[in-house]
């Protein structure tokens, strides 16, 4: 009789154990570990980064190519708004952030810049990412969380900060809800119009 009390126990906290698993796999939000708490805020400027790109031709992405202080080659290239979205490809809600953020973005064109930055995946995990949810937009590679965590001080996926041409922080959007992005349409139409 024992034994089968032990064993209602067990199924019962396995149970459980999978329902929370399942919620954690679809809330709005997916966590990293981060050395701060502290994420970049509405008015920071944003520290410049250098990240390779995922597309395999060795070549690095620089926010001063498209913000901030232009790098001397670079100089004549107009500033514009970017758009930096981190994810990583356990990230649920990563799934569904980066189809609509690569339709919302080809009405942008060329006048925003919008980069997906992976956080502290290896190149094949991004592969097998983007066999599951494909996307036109450009990646950035970040293994190490250097840019990510320690930089920025993201601790939660997704992650979208979107700067102005001087690299000036216009918004933080943490997590995937319903209105993610109405949200960022309306602070790029707001930089566009200005």
């Amino acid at each position: 009789m024992h034994w089968q009390v032990m064993r209602r126990s067990f199924i019962v906290s396995v149970a459980i154990l999978m329902g929370v698993s399942m919620f954690l796999n679809v809330s709005a939000v997916s966590t990293v570990h981060a050395e701060e708490d502290a994420i970049v805020a509405v008015g920071d400027t944003l520290q410049p980064f250098m990240l390779k790109r995922y597309s395999g031709d060795g070549e690095y992405v620089a926010l001063r190519d498209y913000a901030g202080t232009p790098r001397k080659p670079w100089s004549a290239l107009p500033r514009r708004p970017v758009v930096l979205s981190f994810f990583a490809n356990w990230c649920q809600p990563c799934r569904r952030e980066i189809p609509e953020l690569t339709e919302v973005s080809k009405e942008w064109g060329d006048s925003v810049s919008v980069f997906l930055i992976s956080v502290g995946d290896k190149p094949d995990q991004v592969a097998s990412f983007l066999q599951e949810v494909p996307t036109t937009l450009p990646i950035l590679l970040d293994p190490y969380k250097v840019t990510s965590t320690e930089r920025y001080g993201v601790s939660a996926l997704p992650t979208v900060i979107v700067v102005d041409g001087e690299s000036v922080v216009q918004y933080v959007g943490v997590g995937f809800h319903e209105d993610s992005i109405d949200r960022l349409k309306g602070v790029i139409e707001g930089l566009l119009s200005e």
